[in-house]
């Protein structure tokens, strides 16, 4: 049983036979679109999701994330399991190694991009992963942003939303329809804005989108 049947199970009353004819009828959609749904062959429009966010009473996002393809991290046996995570803010090197079963981990939604009106997005954010890691790992990260990079397609950011600048911290940034990490700092009372070439910005010119507390840098198997 995948996660949407069993958000079904629970919303009929712990049964799942008539759970998708009966969501059909509420959605007014064919029984087919619900079992195309259930067996992640089609993946529901925002509007719907937004309509069984309020017949599940869940938030839009956790009923999006009913239909995204969960990835638990990393998902190799426990005995190998080694990650390495880099403090964007200082060079040291963070190692976890262990049977990450025996401890609380959290789930985090990996984002390509983020709406204009985000934080206050109407629709869901479309995550394109969730993946589950230690709580410890994820310090308070709300999401990973995988940016786009010619380099390194798996870069992927711990960030914590953050619409303010900074000082001294390294922020994930929009700078028209280009995302950027900058470097935030202050010369006498001015924030200044550079980055990863070395580069100014414009202070005018970036939207400052969150603070990046880590980076993945290398995954050891």
């Amino acid at each position: 049983m995948n996660k949407f049947e069993k958000q079904l199970e629970k919303w009929n009353h712990g049964l799942l036979r008539g759970a998708q004819a009966k969501l059909a009828k509420f959605l007014q959609v064919s029984t087919a679109t619900v079992a195309l749904w259930s067996t992640g062959k089609r993946h529901p429009s925002k509007g719907y999701v937004a309509k069984m966010a309020r017949l599940f009473n869940m938030d839009i996002l956790d009923v999006d994330h009913l239909f995204t393809t969960t990835t638990v991290y990393p998902e190799i046996p426990p005995s190998s399991r080694k990650i390495s995570f880099r403090d964007s803010s200082s060079s040291p090197f963070y190692r976890l190694v262990g049977n990450f079963a025996s401890v609380e981990t959290i789930s985090l939604p990996v984002l390509d991009y983020l709406p204009s009106d985000y934080p206050h997005a109407q629709q869901p954010l479309q995550a394109t992963a969730c993946w589950v890691i230690p709580q410890q790992a994820a310090a308070k990260a709300s999401f990973l942003f995988r940016l786009p990079t010619n380099q390194d397609a798996a870069r992927l950011l711990f960030v914590m939303p953050c619409l303010s600048w900074e000082e001294k911290k390294y922020m994930l940034a929009r700078t028209g329809k280009q995302y950027q990490v900058l470097r935030v700092s202050k010369k006498r009372g001015v924030i200044q804005l550079i980055n990863e070439q070395g580069a100014l910005i414009p202070s005018t010119a970036a939207q400052p989108l969150g603070v990046i507390l880590k980076q993945i840098t290398t995954l050891d198997f």
